[in-house]
């Protein structure tokens, strides 16, 4: 199974602007069974990325990156509602 939107240029310019930048951050959210696209991205940091999957109403998870003191911190959120299958799949694999 592959999942497309990982390789569009707005997902990999907002990658490489993460990993550029302390407190860098961004989220992916599905836009169908198997594609992505970004939602939001920042240089805020924690407080600014938890602010932005505060305002996510949508009942599907939500994946990203955060750099936090130098280390990379993927983030997973799955929301209450979210389908059973969609609770399984594991994280996206950035590279």
């Amino acid at each position: 199974m592959s999942l497309n939107g990982l390789d569009t240029p707005d997902v990999r310019e907002a990658y490489q602007r993460t990993i550029a930048e302390a407190g860098g951050w961004f989220l992916l959210r599905y836009t169908s069974r198997d594609s992505v696209q970004l939602l939001d991205q920042g240089k805020g940091g924690v407080h600014e990325a938890r602010t932005a999957i505060a305002k996510y109403e949508e009942a599907s998870p939500l994946y990203g990156l955060l750099i936090y003191r130098r280390r990379k911190v993927l983030i997973k959120f799955i929301p209450e509602g979210t389908s059973r299958l969609l609770q399984g799949i594991p994280a996206l694999r950035m590279r």
